[in-house]
């Protein structure tokens, strides 16, 4: 396939090479269908004599085929107009409106989704489709309105001064009786309101109706809504944070059995509220604390949304370190929780708090030194960050491993650095690591920085742990 596209690319193929691409799609195997759907695709993008004819066959395998191949289709289309002049996707779109009323609910879903995947990439598009995407929102499937919302969202989002801005539109569907429709409906009010700052609407009084809501996932996108508001908002906002915060009480109702993906938003919002009200952020901490049971980090039973609440403690941490001391022993415990993330978020909360309340870190000591032999070497990493903060590295240690970064810095393919590195024990690999990551952040070192690139790319090919080391990855 590879070699098809690039003579299409040089004009060595032609249409009866087209042609042998699109029976392909007609194949028994789904492997072969989808390597020939992302051929087309191609050929749509190099082959401007055959954009026209790619964006049919792509259309065509929007509707009456498997999954699979809807979506990749409809993706396709969109990956071609955004190569291409978008120009050339506007009679797929015109189609797709028509389609939009089609009696059968089954092809109207499809045709949404293409649409919805074209309006990601080509909102200008579908400004004249207003109208039509308003009247389904009436449509008696509940997929169809939940998606028209995300469209109407996108477009009101890229194209605001297009077209009026959708409010009643989506405060009428806060009453749908679909949950998944009125939670598409409160977080596109949230995006318009942040769209359209100066406007009065939407009403606050809307969002703390949605916390209310007898569905956890209306529920958290309410909490999501808001706190994407708090920015240019804050006055509204705040005598809300008491409704997000009653979602976490009493904390056995909040980590029993409900929808893992509901409650991680409801803690990210409130870790993004914790950073934007400062006065606010003590008690966000505490009661996101108060989530932890008497038994820590040794109950696994709900360590997903043990992990988030420890990401959401870091969150505030790193911008009010002063509001997390409460909860440096549930931190202190999380470093021996079993999934990885949860140990890293708590390193790195316990290093923004030791570098402004040392003393109330150093109890952690023994836990962090413990982590120095964790088998994820970003732990080690995060824990040797942390001891570093608290200023209780071992002076021997600290010395091996800025020899050994020194010999990196001045020549990254050093045989002698590298030796020094592979022989040395885990924790002087992770001080290595950690200083060449302090060299990137740091404004007096800008003319080492290639060297310190180089050094990561050595070290990430001598040591499989560090694979995906990189100065983006810090």
């Amino acid at each position: 396939m590879t070699e098809l596209v690039a003579a299409f690319e040089d004009g060595r193929a032609g249409d009866a090479e087209f042609e042998a691409l699109r029976e392909l799609l007609a194949t028994e195997d789904a492997r072969d269908r989808d390597v020939a759907m992302s051929g087309i695709r191609s050929v749509g993008i190099v082959d401007e004599e055959r954009t026209e004819a790619a964006v049919d066959v792509l259309l065509g395998h929007c509707f009456d085929q498997p999954r699979r191949v809807r979506e990749p289709a409809a993706e396709s289309l969109s990956d071609v107009g955004r190569e291409q002049n978008p120009a050339v996707l506007r009679p797929a779109v015109d189609t797709l409106r028509e389609r939009l009323h089609d009696a059968h609910e089954s092809t109207r879903r499809e045709a949404l989704f293409a649409l919805r995947e074209l309006c990601k990439h080509h909102a200008e598009l579908f400004v004249p489709l207003v109208d039509d995407l308003r009247v389904r929102l009436d449509d008696g499937e509940a997929w169809v309105r939940e998606h028209t919302l995300a469209v109407l969202g996108e477009i009101a989002a890229e194209r605001p001064e297009a077209i009026t801005p959708p409010f009643d539109d989506f405060e009428a569907c806060l009453d749908d009786d679909v949950p998944k429709v009125r939670s598409k409906a409160v977080l596109r009010l949230g995006s318009l309101a942040e769209t359209h700052p100066d406007a009065d609407r939407p009403s606050i009084d809307d969002f703390r109706a949605c916390l209310g809501d007898d569905s956890w996932t209306v529920r958290s996108s309410a909490a999501s809504a808001l706190a994407s508001l708090a920015e240019t908002r804050p006055d509204a906002v705040r005598p809300v944070i008491d409704g997000i915060l009653a979602l976490l009480s009493p904390p056995a109702a909040f980590v029993g059995p409900g929808p893992r993906g509901e409650q991680t938003s409801i803690t990210l919002a409130l870790g993004r509220l914790g950073v934007t009200f400062p006065r606010e952020a003590p008690r966000i901490a505490s009661t996101l604390q108060s989530i932890f049971d008497e038994e820590g980090a040794g109950n696994t039973t709900f360590e997903p949304i043990y992990e988030s609440i420890t990401r959401e403690l870091e969150t505030i941490a790193q911008a009010h370190p002063e509001a997390v001391v409460p909860a440096i022993d549930d931190l202190t415990a999380s470093l021996d929780a079993s999934r990885i993330e949860r140990r890293r978020s708590a390193a790195r909360a316990l290093t923004a708090v030791g570098r402004t309340h040392p003393d109330e870190v150093r109890p952690a000591v023994e836990n962090l030194e413990a982590r120095l032999e964790d088998e994820d070497p970003w732990v080690r990493m995060e824990a040797t960050e942390a001891l570093l903060a608290l200023d209780v590295v071992d002076s021997e240690t600290e010395s091996a491993a800025e020899e050994i970064c020194a010999l990196f810095l001045a020549a990254a393919d050093s045989q002698e650095a590298i030796d020094r590195f592979v022989a040395a024990e885990p924790t002087v690999g992770a001080l290595v690591v950690t200083e060449l990551r302090s060299r990137v952040g740091d404004m007096d070192s800008v003319d080492e920085k290639p060297s310190v690139a180089a050094a990561f790319r050595t070290i990430s090919t001598i040591d499989d742990a560090y694979r995906y080391l990189s100065p983006i990855s810090i």
